[in-house]
């Protein structure tokens, strides 16, 4: 959940996402992880069947945002570190599959305790990668809110040379 961006733009962008986005996503996995229906969505038998509960149902509806939007996290992490800005040409059904279980360990084929074990996990993670993301751009940009040094300007001008005065 680190983005790197190439400039102050890209930065401002991915780093107003973080504060938007995530918080929504870290809301549901703790709602989820709280939820009694999450018990009858995970394990040998129900991990593997549809829910026929109304607890249940809900549990399973925010388990597949949770997942989705993990997912679509991850992609566009990968676009973001891409030079080009998101060439990464065709994302397949494989590709989307792989990009899901790479955002979290959370399988519902797990026993409920192993699934929220890994909502905690996964929750922390995300306030450590956006509250290093955070710090990043604020050393990198201090200097626009007064916290330091305004960047040293290119073109090698000596700024002793009386004729530039």
């Amino acid at each position: 959940f680190f983005f790197q961006a190439e400039d102050g733009i890209r930065d401002v962008a991915v780093t107003g996402v973080q504060t938007c986005a995530l918080p929504i996503l870290i809301r549901d996995m703790k709602a989820l992880r709280d939820d009694p229906g999450l018990e009858q969505i995970t394990g040998k038998v129900y991990g593997r069947t549809p829910s026929v509960s109304r607890e249940g149902s809900r549990a399973q509806a925010l388990y597949d945002k949770i997942v989705a939007t993990g997912g679509f996290q991850m992609l566009q992490q990968m676009r973001d570190a891409s030079k080009t800005g998101g060439a990464l040409g065709n994302v397949s059904n494989q590709d989307v599959n792989l990009l899901k279980a790479s955002f979290a360990a959370l399988d519902r084929r797990q026993n409920t305790a192993d699934v929220r074990n890994a909502i905690d996990q996964a929750i922390s993670d995300i306030e450590g990668a956006a509250l290093r993301s955070r710090e990043a751009y604020d050393s990198t940009y201090s200097y626009r809110q007064g916290g330091g040094k305004t960047p040293a300007a290119g073109g090698g001008v000596d700024t002793s040379n009386p004729l530039l005065k």
